[in-house]
């Protein structure tokens, strides 16, 4: 008995809900109309945002065969500040880790015009296919930044909170395959940044590992003169030959550590904003508000009325 009472007190207030719903139909439906316009405008005035993507191969050097001979050797090498290569080494990490920091965002920022299409960028004209920048900080005619009246170009680290937005780095841990991304409101300054950073992580990474390489051969030669001693000279000969294979792949391979497997692109259609998307949630939301400000202006009443009696 007491269930069914329950139930239809529940019905009694859902038909109620409803009754205080269609008796501000036209209120809600226009205060919902109103969020719909305000969503229309909003989206339309979001500049579109493209996104260019690339997958990458780690390369990695088959070296097992060495590893365990110049083992022995690691001592000797530790002397002269060589790294020997591990089984467990994992250059995806080197080069994901590489593209996050900040020390190579002050290196792309060394090149024309990143820094204002990263800090100035305002809009994009498709027809002429260039990006309008805000002028209040930045004379694009004069390539000169203005912040206060006063020529201020942005550090590296106000740019750095910008390029990590920008910027999208993952690996596939199973397939040791890295996809990386560039998001811009141009879509050929996308494509050009996410080449420069493709391009320069495998330049410094591959100058870096020469410049070790040449110091490496050179301390080594310089003992291998000065000991006559059969084992030491084995030993500081199979350090100097895996000096020289880096050397080799250093010289010959363009693409030192990441191998690109589908390249950037232009990017065509926009990412960002989902307009669409963006009215759907905004109109719903205009519905729920409206619909919600009757309902409890109604409650509040009937509560009142209940509590004067």
């Amino acid at each position: 008995m007491n269930y069914k009472e329950h139930d239809n007190t529940d019905e009694i207030d859902l038909l109620e809900v409803f009754s205080v719903l269609l008796n501000h139909k036209f209120k809600i439906l226009f205060a919902t109309s109103i969020f719909a316009i305000f969503s229309v405008v909003y989206s339309l005035s979001i500049d579109n945002k493209y996104t260019s993507s690339s997958t990458l191969q780690v390369i990695q050097d088959d070296k097992t065969s060495n590893i365990g001979s110049l083992s022995r050797y690691s001592q000797l090498a530790s002397i002269a500040g060589v790294s020997l290569p591990s089984s467990g080494e994992d250059k995806s990490t080197l080069a994901i880790a590489t593209i996050n920091s900040r020390t190579f965002l002050q290196h792309l920022l060394s090149f024309e015009d990143v820094l204002p299409n990263m800090m100035a960028a305002k809009s994009y004209d498709k027809e002429e296919n260039k990006i309008i920048f805000d002028e209040t900080i930045y004379d694009s005619s004069k390539r000169i930044w203005i912040n206060d009246n006063k020529k201020q170009t942005p550090s590296y680290l106000d740019a750095y909170k910008v390029y990590m937005d920008m910027v999208d780095i993952s690996k596939d841990d199973k397939s040791n395959l890295v996809y990386i991304s560039v998001t811009h409101i141009s879509p050929v300054f996308a494509d050009y940044f996410l080449n420069l950073i493709i391009d320069e992580v495998n330049k410094l990474i591959r100058e870096k590992d020469l410049d070790e390489s040449e110091e490496s051969i050179k301390y080594f030669t310089d003992q291998l003169n000065q000991t006559n001693q059969a084992d030491i000279r084995i030993s500081i000969n199979q350090l100097l030959k895996s000096q020289l294979e880096i050397q080799m792949l250093s010289n010959v391979r363009a693409e030192y550590i990441l191998r690109t497997l589908d390249p950037p692109f232009v990017p065509i259609e926009k990412s960002y904003p989902k307009r669409s998307i963006i009215c759907i949630i905004i109109t719903m939301l205009g519905f729920l508000i409206s619909a919600s400000y009757f309902l409890l202006n109604h409650y509040v009443i009937q509560w009142k009325n209940k509590s004067y009696k």
